[in-house]
């Protein structure tokens, strides 16, 4: 495997524990906020407690929006194939530019893999949707400068 190779494995082992934890996190919240809601007691205010657990309710739902959005971040962390290798940059893709390290992947942003950083941007971003399609040699631009492809993993 090349150099390149372990750093796009190392970094697809990143963002596995980055998705699972927002699932777990997401997941806590949920939990937490239904608990909330159903041990909330019948009180003598009336309205008052109406409205508190509405307010509960809505926090619950809120949540619930959270952990349905960090599942579908996992399923589709889960759908990229890290193992194939292109030509072409696509998803899974890990592209060394002149610029920097680029994970098409998960919008996870910077990650320090010892004295690497890799950004990992999602297919649909600016950087992601620049970079898709390209082969070494080609230049993409985005963020406001012009950035040739030196190698795909």
């Amino acid at each position: 495997m090349t150099q390149l190779g372990k750093l796009k494995a190392a970094a697809a082992a990143r963002l596995a524990e980055y998705a699972e934890e927002k699932v777990r996190a997401a997941e806590d919240d949920y939990a937490e906020a239904v608990a909330s809601r159903n041990t909330a007691e019948k009180s003598t205010a009336g309205d008052k407690h109406e409205t508190g657990r509405a307010l509960m309710q809505a926090e619950a739902d809120r949540c619930a929006v959270r952990l349905n959005a960090a599942r579908e971040l996992r399923g589709a962390f889960r759908q990229t194939d890290f193992g194939k290798s292109c030509d072409t940059v696509s998803s899974g893709s890990l592209v060394r530019t002149d610029g920097g390290l680029f994970l098409i992947s998960l919008p996870f942003g910077k990650i320090e893999l010892g004295a690497e950083s890799v950004y990992a941007v999602s297919p649909q971003s600016p950087a992601g949707s620049a970079l898709i399609g390209k082969c070494v040699g080609d230049r993409a631009t985005f963020g406001g400068r012009t950035h040739a492809v030196r190698e795909i993993a």
